[in-house]
């Protein structure tokens, strides 16, 4: 009989974990589409790349902010996501980091904003709150494209 700490009994109880937390394991863990949503409702595993979600501010005296998420679909969301938010245009003139987004009913934006590629943010899942729509496909190419530039990936 291994005692409980033996490495064959660890790797067990994180495989058990990760099964009950909804997923399967092929060569990564990725969403069991066979299973439910993870415990707290909502769909597994939150927003995607290019969805656009409002996020709480960190103080009470803040105002909610529109984010497009940029961290790809492939990596954890270990209680962040990595962000880009979308500023209105008086709030800093359109440059080459910022992006135009139009107010449609794909995007869920109540009229036309900016999309801030120079202020990447990582906000805690908890601040962020439902989708509430979609970068266009082009607006996505768009945005790699930039960060890019922004990152200095294009040097």
């Amino acid at each position: 009989m291994t005692s409980p700490r033996t490495p064959v009994n660890k790797f067990q109880r994180y495989r058990d974990n990760q099964r009950g937390r909804g997923l399967k394991m092929l060569r990564l863990w990725v969403a069991n589409p066979q299973s439910a949503a993870p415990e707290g409702g909502g769909e597994f595993p939150g927003p995607r790349r290019g969805d656009i979600v409002i996020v709480a501010p960190a103080t009470k005296k803040g105002t909610p902010v529109p984010v497009v998420i940029i961290q790809s679909d492939g990596l954890p969301r270990d209680g962040k996501v990595i962000a880009c938010p979308l500023v209105t245009p008086d709030e800093a003139g359109e440059t080459l980091f910022r992006l135009p987004v139009k107010a449609t009913p794909s995007t869920g934006l109540g009229r036309d904003r900016l999309l801030a590629a120079d202020r990447i943010m990582a906000p805690p899942l908890e601040r962020c709150g439902k989708v509430i729509g979609r970068l266009e496909a082009a607006d996505l190419a768009a945005l790699n494209r930039v960060l890019a530039v922004t990152v200095g990936l294009a040097d």
